[in-house]
């Protein structure tokens, strides 16, 4: 260890990412914890939104299965988007939440099990580890054929899900509730801080966030593969990861379990080796 960081390793101790910058490309409306985590360790969060969530200009399908909720068996949300759309939905429509408590729900993780409590509807099942594919084990454990399910999700959502539930005779009600869309954040910003060798780690929280990255990135500089050759990535899970790996990206560290705080975890991880 030479002098310098042994002069600051007391700080190092109390403040683990001093030096580290970091870039967090999650949509700004679910920015602060990370962000406020990687500051309070001593971090420079860099944000570069890639992503926006909003609600779909058609809501025709959405409010004709919140009319009729009652009348599904299963209730699965997938994320914390979707938590909160379906729950702003239901409220605009000024619909009894009382509906809701008469269905079982199934939620993809913590997060996602909180804001569904938060408004005072119990939560029948959550995986042990926080993908669909566990989510997936666990109901087919559980749901009947001919039972009805409603998945209110997001319009980039993966097929596993709906397809491994009506592969069971399940009857599958799909309705996109909310859209996510490219934001470009300060790419130029960026791309300055990749060039100079002054970002140390970037996180992706989703892969639709390592997709946007990648293609802002090459509409302005090319060869991205060059302008993260002394970047670390950080992934918030294996499906996040695969989608970099399959842009030809070399991702450093994902995070276990697969949450924001598992991926606060891996990004100090990663910044204490830097300094071994």
């Amino acid at each position: 260890m030479n002098d310098s960081i042994q002069e600051h390793l007391p700080q190092l101790e109390q403040k683990p990412l001093l030096g580290h910058r970091v870039l967090v490309t999650r949509a700004r409306s679910q920015s602060s914890e990370l962000v406020k985590s990687i500051a309070d360790l001593g971090g420079e969060p860099i944000e570069m939104p890639m992503i926006r969530t909003v609600m779909p200009s058609d809501l025709s399908q959405i409010d004709v299965a919140l009319q009729k909720v009652d009348q599904f068996d299963w209730i699965v949300l997938t994320s914390v988007n979707g938590a909160e759309f379906f729950f702003q939905r239901l409220s605009e429509l000024q619909l009894d939440i009382r509906k809701v408590e008469r269905v079982k729900i199934a939620a993809v993780g913590p997060k996602t099990a909180q804001i569904i409590e938060a408004k005072g509807v119990q939560v029948d099942l959550v995986p042990l580890t926080f993908r669909a594919e566990d989510l997936i084990e666990k109901l087919l454990r559980i749901v009947e054929p001919g039972q009805k399910v409603l998945l209110p999700r997001g319009n980039l959502a993966r097929e596993i899900l709906p397809m491994a539930l009506r592969q069971v005779g399940c009857t599958i009600v799909e309705v996109d509730l909310y859209e996510t869309q490219l934001d470009t954040g300060d790419a130029e910003g960026v791309a300055r801080y990749l060039e100079q060798g002054a970002l140390d780690i970037i996180t992706f929280t989703s892969s639709s966030t390592v997709q946007n990255f990648v293609k802002v990135m090459q509409s302005i500089r090319p060869d991205v593969h060059a302008l993260l050759s002394t970047t670390q990535l950080v992934c918030i899970g294996p499906v996040t990861a695969d989608a970099a790996i399959k842009l030809g990206l070399n991702v450093a560290a994902i995070a276990e379990p697969y949450t924001i705080e598992g991926l606060i975890q891996a990004v100090l991880n990663i910044a204490r080796q830097s300094i071994v």
